[in-house]
């Protein structure tokens, strides 16, 4: 007889904390079931998945992309020079300057410090 003898106050003490634990809050782990964990999932992979989507259209279609670089005159191109039906002679250094000379007679200068042709400094030589 003397294992039961405390029965009903252990019944007590469990009825006591049984009734503490039905007032209190329950823990934020307790509160958590499954289904509103898969809304939660659910719902951040489907915005995962939309802004993955977006991201792939906008990098195939350039909806933000900088405008097309239009282009730009560059003094540097030789244009006279393919023009010219004559081949070159010859070519002489002269400080930081090259004078080009054409079978035709022509004589041009390249400036070797903006490397370009101005054509203001080809000259047609006589004889």
């Amino acid at each position: 007889m003397t294992r039961w003898r405390g029965l009903d106050q252990t019944a007590a003490k469990l009825w006591v904390a049984g009734k503490q634990r039905r007032v209190n809050w329950p823990r934020p782990l307790q509160r958590l079931d499954p289904v509103l964990f898969g809304v939660v999932a659910a719902a951040g992979l489907g915005l995962a998945g939309l802004g993955w989507t977006l991201a792939a259209v906008e990098r195939t279609r350039g909806f933000f992309d900088p405008p097309v670089a239009a282009p730009v005159a560059d003094p540097r191109i030789l244009s006279d020079f393919r023009r010219a039906a004559a081949p070159f002679a010859d070519a002489v250094m002269l400080g930081d300057d090259a004078f080009l000379g054409r079978t035709d007679g022509t004589i041009c200068a390249m400036i070797r410090k903006r490397n370009c042709f101005p054509r203001k400094r080809c000259h047609k030589t006589t004889g």
